[in-house]
């Protein structure tokens, strides 16, 4: 009996993060988003590479999200089960406590939708999810709080995604620059794209498989 072992799954990564571009626009449009905002694909180190471009940036009012995903035929949406169709969830530790295998107050899970809000269902949402099997769940943010907008074409999506301070418990640059941070790209016709794991470990409930982000650009203290 012979067992695969992904590459991924022997190294912990610290990944630069720059400030939120000055033009960012919570839109559904990527246009204002550069490569200096852009994630790299960790799956490539399995031979496995993405099918989503993720930008992750940061400034003292929170985190800013987006995401593209191409070569699709249609656009699809479950609020109650957002792993069948086409979601994004995210992880983010606010103190990046990595030796610890169960969430804390400071952890949080965040999922959005291309779509499935609005009146008609058509337009972007996102809501903030507890975490199974955490020590302490963070206080759960009203999602009126959270800014979402997606854009739908023919044959794909982009989706802007920020996340204000006050739905990130602990959130304070100045004190933790390392937040702990994962993510989960959901797509009916693509699969699942995980980033600091594989999808087969516990990275949706076990903030030592989540990467480091290095939030670049503090100012130091005077």
């Amino acid at each position: 009996m012979s067992v695969e072992l992904a590459a991924r799954a022997f190294f912990r990564y610290s990944v630069p993060i720059s400030r939120r571009p000055s033009k960012l626009r919570i839109d559904g449009n990527l246009g204002e988003w550069g490569e200096d905002t852009r994630l790299p694909d960790l799956g490539e180190l399995d031979g496995r590479p993405g099918f989503g471009e993720v930008h992750l940036a940061w400034d003292d009012a929170g985190l800013y999200l987006a995401l593209q995903v191409d070569d699709k035929t249609s656009v699809t949406s479950h609020r109650q089960h957002p792993r069948n169709a086409d979601a994004f969830f995210v992880w983010i530790d606010t103190r990046d406590v990595r030796d610890v295998q169960r969430a804390s107050r400071f952890c949080h899970q965040f999922v959005a939708l291309p779509r499935g809000g609005g009146g008609d269902r058509k337009s972007a949402t996102a809501w903030q999810i507890p975490i199974r099997r955490a020590r302490e769940q963070s206080p759960i943010c009203d999602p009126k709080k959270l800014k979402v907008s997606s854009k739908v074409t023919a044959d794909g999506y982009g989706l802007e995604l920020f996340l204000p301070a006050a739905a990130l418990n602990g959130y304070d640059p100045s004190v933790c620059p390392r937040p702990g941070f994962t993510y989960l790209i959901c797509d009916h016709e693509h699969g699942w794209q995980t980033w600091s794991v594989p999808g087969r470990l516990p990275f949706d409930h076990n903030p030592s498989t989540w990467a480091t982000v290095e939030l670049q650009g503090i100012p130091l203290p005077r």
